[in-house]
């Protein structure tokens, strides 16, 4: 699979704006209620028609502004599977494969029973979307989505509805099928664990504009702006200013921190990491910031340590601490004072 995307489309509060390439992997889009995600996909879809560019799918050209091509849904030979599953209501399980397949009429009982089999719904075929449970909708439009003769495969936050053991389950299902498919597909979610487990590659989006894509682990570890930090799950995102060389000051805390290296010039916020910081008894020591707790909150195998420097009325700066460290719950009272170290390695130079 080969997917070239480069449209405009303007929106009523922001102009959509994506370029970007595909090659037999999955990427991951990751943004905000709002932000564009599902536009981007109806474009690519044949759903929505941009304003201005061009989009090709394995050399075919689907949509070219300069030529007056637009070619139709049905044409483009993608899959779309809907936040709200869209299966037809009047339909069974099997009459809903059954209407988008393009095979001979001989072979398509096979095909559809090899699909219900697949997804665990075999027993459903005759039953209608509204005697479905979520879950089983969902294993439904899977199932759907990939009947027809697909080249791309497009997931508008497919699981955003379900509950966690079913979530697992058809993550672990849809895993299995992007990989039997050649890992074309572009999945949308505001859930950067989920967009992580299931993508090859990532990007971010923000008010229309997509980002640059990335390799996963390069967005997850290393997010470059602001917009990728927060969707890339950091929450202690600070605009600066600078001090010295060595030196700022994170606008947010009100706290100075200084680094063994220059800092950057282009450095516009830090992002830190919450899972990075560590309690510390001494508080002379470098890298360690006399704090107020606000607020504890337990997790299964985690506090959320809310902190803000003392004697200020900075913002809640959050540290992730592991249970393993923390075995006496009776100090973490709001208004102590505690040391939290925050290593260099945990700060993060960001450009806007």
């Amino acid at each position: 699979m080969e997917l070239k995307v480069n449209i405009k489309k303007r929106l009523r509060s922001f102009e959509l704006v994506a370029d970007f390439e595909l090659k037999n992997e999955v990427l991951g889009i990751l943004g905000h209620s709002g932000a564009g995600k599902s536009m981007l996909l109806k474009c690519i879809a044949g759903l929505e028609r941009p304003d201005d560019g061009y989009i090709s799918l394995n050399g075919k050209v689907l949509y070219d502004s300069s030529c007056g091509i637009n070619l139709s849904p049905q044409q483009r030979r993608i899959g779309y599977l809907f936040q709200s599953y869209a299966l037809f209501p009047n339909m069974t399980v099997e009459e809903n494969l059954s209407f988008v397949m393009k095979e001979r009429a001989d072979l398509k009982p096979e095909r559809i029973e090899d699909l219900l089999a697949s997804f665990s719904i075999s027993s459903l075929k005759d039953a209608f979307p509204s005697a479905l449970s979520g879950g089983q909708q969902q294993r439904a439009a899977l199932a759907r989505a990939v009947a027809a003769d697909l080249e791309l495969l497009l997931l508008d936050e497919p699981f955003s509805a379900l509950d966690t053991y079913v979530k697992e389950q058809l993550e672990s299902e849809l895993d299995r099928l992007l990989f039997f498919y050649g890992n074309s597909a572009i999945l949308v979610s505001h859930d950067v664990d989920e967009a992580f487990r299931l993508s090859d590659k990532m990007a971010v989006i923000q008010d229309g504009k997509l980002f640059p894509v990335k390799e996963k682990h390069e967005l997850i570890s290393r997010p470059e702006t602001s917009a990728e930090a927060v969707n890339a799950g950091f929450s202690n995102i600070s605009s600066i200013s600078i001090v010295g060389d060595k030196e700022l000051i994170a606008d947010e805390y009100g706290i100075n921190i200084t680094f063994n290296n220059i800092i950057p010039d282009w450095c516009r916020y830090i992002a830190i990491s919450s899972r990075a910081l560590e309690l510390a008894a001494d508080t002379e020591q470098d890298c360690v910031y006399t704090m107020e707790l606000l607020r504890a909150v337990e997790n299964t195998s985690s506090y959320f340590l809310y902190f803000r420097k003392s004697g200020t009325l900075g913002r809640a700066i959050k540290a992730e601490i592991s249970k393993e460290y923390i075995k006496d719950i009776s100090f973490l009272k709001n208004g102590t004072e505690f040391g939290l170290r925050i290593p260099e390695a945990s700060i993060m130079f960001l450009r806007q």
